[in-house]
């Protein structure tokens, strides 16, 4: 039988290489060496970049050099495509091959996120294309030994397992080689690698989870980069990290109910305690795996596997016999076994498998803290390779096997191991109502949010504000029962109340006056404003230029509580916040403004009743112009003893026909247009408030 040509995708010829050097440490040793295989082409970044590798690793001279993925998926001399890029480029080199219907072999993980993982495993099942992914951890002797013990009943019915693991590298520091390890789009890093190939390891041993929840952090968000090739030498400082280095994973296992514990680290272990500590037990005794490194994909000579028995109060190390392929480099021994297991035809891990493990090791969302829980929904498929559903003989080889012709005509069923489409790293989001803007309501807002990543919060009143019982109740002398001391927020107390049962102005000023800062409109909201007053004018103004301007002038002079605005250039979209409207009728939505240093603030100090205030809260007109105007009243100390500020507000829509928003150029109205619009077109609201404690903010 002729050899396997293989087009290598990735063997850099470089000297100044960066990367993790997978492809001559790990591929290159087995492909070099093996009878069954020949490295047919090089692709890589251009043609003389391959013809570079080419010379440098010595491979023959009619080996063919590509620079682009179309090339070598057409040329009919190639039968499998081997891609060890970085990550976030395998599909891109993959794709035409894949098109064109050969068999592609793809490290872990398929690609950055999920989503690229299920389109390139949707693409190869489209066009009949035989897939093999690098997970090989069920390959490695110590794994086979460890998987033959368990189904043995050397320990007797597996009652739990836990695995501890150190990554190995730096707490603080990152190799410039692996620099975009701290970027999580990236998808190449501890979460999506170290989870992927350890869940591997234990899914290989002790069957799936049945359901698990898992947590993960990042304890250090900046971390500096070294060129260890220079000693060790800092060429970078505070770089920001964004990818998870504390990970917990515990569930239970279908197979025996087993409960499972997983939790791995970055930065580097106890001196004389091993990287991986990883014990099962049984109800007959112990097995414990310790090695110096991580990945049992990878192994290393010094791994030591034991079992204990309770019925003889023994340890024995369990010799693991040397096989076939261990004079290669240890990068590559496993390599060559899952290389081997495609070329005789017995069980590889497909795309389609790697895409159902990748559901829970592929990040996909940024976060510093995160949580995530799974389930299996429905029963389990049963031809899915997975170690509870093949069959392994007394020597832990795996025995159900099929031919690479058998595996493409009847490929397994889709496991149907399903989570809830949350990555490890991502949030799950959290709905929240709260019912009433009280004190507590308010108090909820505050501090949620900041305990619950990724929460949805909105908090709902039938009051036109916030303030609760102190909105409906301002009748003169109005209190409460409670001592003063006790009705307040912790991450807000006030020790200056004027009386032991203070009255109820005094609280709803403490906590309701200046609650939030507003901005209208949201862009969708100011269309949806005009559409709803206006319905049949709407489509033929809605083609021009469009504002909303609230009109906003005292009714006295205004000492107490003046009226702040925010200059629109010092307030990033960032610190906007969409925020739902809920009308009895309708639900609206406005901005939201997040607290921030930065913002440069303005008002008028003793504003009389003929200085009226015109604010911004919307323009459609997006040329570099302030579109809209953060607002909100604030104490002024020295104004405290004053009168309670009254003020009256009207919101206008303001139109400009002849301004059409696709123009490149638009004369901005005076503010007599401005107030000739608003009797034109009509006033969305108009309430006239005399404050007792509280500021008016009018959400019309």
């Amino acid at each position: 039988m002729s050899a396997i040509r293989v087009g290598l995708i990735g063997l850099s010829g470089a000297t100044d290489y960066k990367g993790t050097a997978w492809a001559p440490s790990a591929h290159l040793p087995f492909l070099q060496r093996s009878e069954h295989f020949t490295i047919a082409a090089l692709l890589n970044t251009s043609v003389e970049s391959a013809q570079a590798a080419i010379e440098k690793y010595s491979l023959p001279k009619d080996t063919k050099a590509y620079g682009d993925p179309q090339d070598l998926a057409n040329d009919p001399d190639i039968d499998l495509v081997v891609c060890v890029v970085r990550v976030d480029r395998h599909f891109q080199t993959v794709r035409p091959s894949l098109e064109a219907g050969k068999t592609v072999f793809v490290e872990w993980p398929l690609d950055r996120n999920l989503e690229v993982a299920r389109e390139t495993a949707a693409l190869a099942a489209a066009h009949d294309a035989k897939t093999v992914v690098g997970l090989q951890a069920c390959y490695a002797p110590v794994v086979r030994k460890l998987r033959q013990l368990v189904h043995e009943g050397a320990i007797g019915r597996v009652l739990s397992s836990s695995l501890l693991g150190s990554c190995g590298n730096d707490v603080a520091t990152e190799s410039r080689n692996v620099r975009y390890f701290l970027n999580r789009t990236v998808g190449g890093n501890l979460m999506s690698i170290h989870v992927g190939h350890t869940l591997e390891t234990v899914n290989s041993v002790l069957g799936e989870f049945k359901a698990f929840t898992s947590s993960c952090a990042i304890s250090r968000p900046e971390l500096d980069i070294v060129d260890y090739a220079d000693g060790g030498r800092v060429i970078e400082k505070s770089v920001h990290n964004t990818v998870p280095d504390q990970i917990l994973m515990h569930g239970t296992t279908e197979t025996s109910n087993a409960f499972v514990t997983i939790n791995l680290y970055a930065g580097k272990e106890m001196p004389g305690l091993p990287r991986l500590d990883w014990r099962i037990q049984g109800e007959k005794g112990w097995l414990r795996v310790t090695s110096p490194m991580l990945f049992l994909n990878v192994g290393t000579p010094e791994t030591k596997l034991e079992l204990y028995s309770t019925e003889t109060g023994q340890v024995e190390e369990v010799k693991v016999d040397k096989e076939e392929w261990d004079a290669l480099p240890i990068p590559a021994q496993n390599i060559a076994r899952l290389y081997e297991a495609y070329r005789k035809g017995e069980w590889y891990p497909t795309f389609d498998w790697a895409e159902h493990l990748g559901q829970s090791a592929i990040p996909e969302a940024s976060t510093d803290r995160g949580s995530h829980n799974g389930t299996v929904k429905g029963p389990i498929a049963t031809e899915a390779p997975f170690l509870n559903r093949i069959s392994v003989d007394k020597s832990g080889a795996i025995t159900r096997v099929m031919s690479v012709e058998a595996n493409k005509a009847h490929p397994p069923a889709r496991p149907t191991f399903e989570i809830e489409e949350h990555p490890i790293d991502e949030v799950r989001q959290i709905k929240v109502g709260v019912l009433g803007a009280g004190l507590s309501g308010i108090t909820a807002g505050v501090l949620l949010p900041a305990k619950v990543p990724g929460l949805d919060l909105r908090i709902y009143d039938k009051n036109a504000d916030v303030g609760g019982t102190w909105f409906e109740n301002t009748y003169p002398g109005v209190r409460c029962d409670v001592l003063s001391h006790a009705y307040q927020s912790g991450f807000e107390p006030n020790t200056q109340w004027s009386e032991e049962f203070a009255q109820g102005h005094e609280r709803s000023r403490k906590y309701f006056s200046f609650a939030f800062v507003v901005v209208e409109l949201e862009p969708a909201a100011s269309k949806d404003r005009v559409t709803y007053h206006l319905p049949a004018e709407a489509p033929d103004l809605l083609k021009g230029r469009y504002q909303i301007i609230n009109v906003w002038r005292p009714i006295r002079t205004i000492l107490k509580d003046p009226l702040a605005v925010a200059d629109a250039h010092s307030v990033p979209d960032a610190d906007l916040v969409p925020t739902k409207l809920i009308y009895a009728n309708r639900v609206g939505e406005t901005y939201s403004v997040r607290a921030n240093p930065g913002f440069r603030w303005y008002f008028r100090y003793a504003q009389p009743p003929e200085l009226v205030t015109l604010i911004k809260c919307f323009d459609s007109k997006t040329d570099g112009r302030a579109r809209r105007v953060p607002h909100s009243a604030f104490v002024d100390p020295a104004t405290e003893g004053e009168a309670p500020r009254e003020s009256i507000e009207v919101r206008a829509l303001v139109f400009h026909p002849e301004d059409r928003l696709h123009h490149p150029q638009c004369k901005s109205p005076t503010w007599d247009r401005v107030g000739s619009q608003a009797v034109s077109y009509g006033l969305d609201s108009v309430k006239i408030m005399s404050s007792v404690g509280s500021t008016y903010r009018n959400f019309g």
